[in-house]
């Protein structure tokens, strides 16, 4: 299965309930008509979308193969990526919209329980505002990430993808 460009992805996700015409998919997504039109073309070329009477949709001989490309986890590895490399640009150049704090801390046990059971409250409460439906912009949605490591998470992972000399 391929894996969906971010673009692609997202159009293909503005897609996904209702087809839509160029101009209703540019306010949702905010991107300029016709820079969408050039990715369109090439989703059209791929088979991704169709285009019938003025409106786009998902292609539906494709449809399952998208379903499962935006679940597999190269194609969601590669979106967490684009996200946090946007997320690191907004860092390193003092971007207000774009919010990443790191810290590195030392907890204890208790502490890490606590922390924990925080995470959870907190991915329950996600989980009931990714169901509720809204007549909010794709472009507005708000995009939350969380997660720890340890340094021998770090170092492993750079021991093997790096081979560090």
């Amino acid at each position: 299965m391929e894996v969906l460009n971010p673009f692609e992805r997202i159009i293909i996700e503005s897609l996904y309930n209702s087809e839509k015409t160029i101009d209703e998919l540019s306010r949702e997504l905010s991107i300029d008509p016709e820079s969408l039109f050039y990715m369109l073309q090439k989703m059209l070329i791929k088979g991704f979308v169709s285009f019938k009477t003025g409106k786009y949709s998902i292609s539906s001989h494709c449809y399952k193969s998208l379903k499962s490309s935006l679940d597999n986890k190269q194609s969601q590895s590669f979106e967490i990526k684009t996200i946090l490399d946007s997320a690191t640009d907004g860092y390193i150049y003092d971007d207000d919209k774009n919010k990443l704090t790191i810290k590195k801390v030392y907890l204890t046990q208790d502490e890490k329980s606590l922390l924990d059971s925080l995470l959870k409250q907190l991915e329950s409460f996600m989980a009931t505002k990714a169901v509720k439906p809204t007549n909010n912009q794709l472009h507005e949605k708000e995009i939350f990430y969380w997660g720890r490591q340890t340094y021998k998470d770090i170092l492993d992972h750079i021991k093997i993808n790096y081979q560090a000399a």
